[in-house]
């Protein structure tokens, strides 16, 4: 069979037949091909995983490999990776620096996790970056440590300016989204889950308390 034909066979499948093909010894050729088509992932991944999954619905890629800026799909086609992990990835996907700091911290058995404990690593984090602040605002500053999503940035930041102005009322502006967590999904507009899940755990001054509990 020809693999443009094999292609199309295989798109007929869906998640549900997964069990089945794997079952099924004359589908080999074709599980085999499904295994380099986006189709099949992104397929798998809208089967297996909840609606919070966002990237994928307007990025419809599997990625294989990466490097530098660029990524590679299961299909081989090669991309400029503008996301960069949300902006995370500043040096890029698997850049050699990354790669030894990796190597020598597994050589050398430093803590993989230590929640908000302590390392002479961390210590030396802090102090560099304190080093690289202005003298005026060093002097007051201190460090939260989030975890790496962004909305736990939004989180400690709603936070901070309720203690620091006194006030519980927060403005966003229209098309804004700030992350999934809680009080971030409540400063995001123009979503169906904002509207359904933030409106029945936050008090609304136009509704009277009687109102919040019917």
């Amino acid at each position: 069979m020809k693999k443009y034909e094999l292609k199309q066979k295989a798109i007929q499948f869906s998640s549900n037949d997964y069990d089945n093909l794997f079952l099924d010894k004359n589908q080999d050729d074709i599980w085999n091909l499904k295994e380099t088509l986006n189709f099949n992932y992104l397929d798998r991944q809208k089967y297996y995983e909840s609606n919070a999954r966002s990237y994928p619905r307007r990025i419809p890629i599997a990625i294989r490999e990466a490097e530098d800026i660029y990524i590679t799909d299961v299909e081989g086609n090669k991309y400029i990776d503008c996301l960069s992990g949300a902006g995370s990835l500043a040096l890029g996907h698997n850049h050699p620096c990354i790669h030894e700091a990796i190597k020598k911290c597994i050589d050398t058995k430093l803590p993989l996790l230590t929640l908000d404990l302590t390392t002479p690593v961390k210590d030396k984090f802090v102090e560099t970056l304190f080093n690289a602040l202005p003298k005026g605002f060093k002097e007051k500053a201190k460090i939260q440590f989030c975890s790496p999503c962004g909305t736990d940035a939004i989180e400690a930041a709603i936070k901070l300016a309720k203690i620091a102005t006194g006030r519980s009322s927060v403005f966003a502006f229209s098309g804004s989204y700030h992350g999934m967590t809680n009080g971030a999904l409540a400063l995001t507009s123009n979503t169906k889950i904002n509207k359904e899940i933030v409106s029945a755990l936050f008090y609304d001054g136009e509704n009277s308390f009687n109102n919040l509990k019917n």
